[in-house]
């Protein structure tokens, strides 16, 4: 378990959890101190590109595990893999969901509303979304920030999505039940509502 771990969580609950000195693990815990966040399992699948899985905790005095998935792969990137947005207690990260049979792009950002206990996607095209950072910009509102221009004015088949405002109640929200289904709900179901 990460030093940070302030939580005293017990790993023998989670999925797929293996205690492995290889393995990496990440602790954090949301800015605005409910809950913690868990990355475990953490590997480099690609060069450079990490990825593990993960845990959402309640209750700092006795935590309670509300969210934990053996089957989403976290696009894990230290300090930078998590955008938190305190105004709606809500938290995104990019997922690796590359189907090539799907339309839809293999790296969208999952939104987690940590309050409500329900989960959606923000679409990119095919692997954009690793250039883009998120910001809040009210009250269930997130604000798409270039961070890696360079790359996107290289490519011009991408349309540049930077400033944009996106409503997060406009997205299709899925029960945090259904976590370990998520990629398929990606690629089968709309994600936003009509």
């Amino acid at each position: 378990m990460d030093k940070n771990n302030k939580w005293n969580i017990n790993t023998n609950y989670l999925v797929n959890y293996k205690n492995d000195e290889r393995l990496d693990e990440y602790f954090i815990e949301t800015p605005f101190n409910d809950y913690a966040i868990y990355v475990y399992n953490i590997v480099e699948w690609r060069m450079g590109w990490y990825s593990g899985y993960l845990a959402i905790y309640s209750n700092h005095k006795q935590p309670k595990l509300i969210l934990n998935s053996g089957k989403v792969d976290v696009f894990f990137n230290g300090e930078k893999t998590f955008y938190f947005f305190e105004q709606s207690q809500m938290v995104a990260f990019i997922v690796y969901a590359n189907n090539p049979r799907s339309p839809k792009g293999g790296y969208p950002f999952l939104v987690l509303d940590l309050k409500n206990h329900k989960f959606g996607f923000l679409e990119f095209e095919d692997y954009i979304s690793v250039y883009y950072e998120l910001r809040e910009a009210g009250k269930g509102k997130v604000k798409l920030v270039m961070a890696h221009p360079e790359e996107l004015h290289r490519n011009k088949r991408f349309k540049n999505r930077d400033n944009e405002i996106i409503d997060l109640e406009k997205l299709n929200w899925f029960d945090f039940e259904k976590i370990e289904q998520a990629i398929e709900l990606y690629h089968t179901e709309n994600t936003t509502k009509s």
